[in-house]
Formats: structure tokens, sequence, C-alpha cells
């Protein structure tokens, strides 16, 4: 998938897959994966629905909102992102 967000252009073919949700049943039709660009490490979430009427999506992602939105991105985080996350006191 392709998208252009704020002015700069994006090609998941051009990234790192770090996640994929795959279509298990709590969204049936719809599937999420999140990638990450090589140069500048940004994280990118891809909604990708079958349905007709909706259509694919690509946005953006702050680390906090990944955190927050996927608990356990620690798992499958690379280790240069997780290195920086503050540890918790």
């Amino acid at each position: 998938m392709k998208a252009t967000i704020n002015g700069k252009r994006y090609d998941t073919d051009k990234m790192e897959l770090i996640y994929e949700s795959g279509r298990d049943g709590a969204g049936v039709g719809r599937e999420v994966d999140i990638y990450i660009t090589s140069k500048a490490r940004t994280i990118v979430r891809v909604n990708s629905t079958c349905w007709q009427g909706e259509s694919d999506s690509m946005e953006i992602l702050t680390l906090a909102d990944l955190m927050s939105q996927y608990p356990d991105c620690a798992e499958w985080l690379p280790d240069d992102i997780l290195a920086t996350i503050p540890e918790a006191e």
C-alpha cells in the first residue's frame, strides 16, 4: 500500500512488517498491520478491509499511541525502538 501523509510518501513494500493481526474473528474482514520505516523508524499502522464501502487506510502512530493501543507491543517491537522506551520506576 502507498499513501502520502503530511506531504511524505510511505510505501509498505519498503517498510519492515513488525506486527500483523490476521483475520482472527475479532475484526472479521478487517486486518491491522504495523510497519516501521527503515530510515526514520516511523511507526505506521495499515488498516485493511474487505468490506464494500470501507477503504484501506494508513496512519502514523507515535510510540505512546502504539503502547496504549497495543499493550503487548514490547514482545514484537525492534530492539532499537524498545531502547527508547523509558523504564518503569
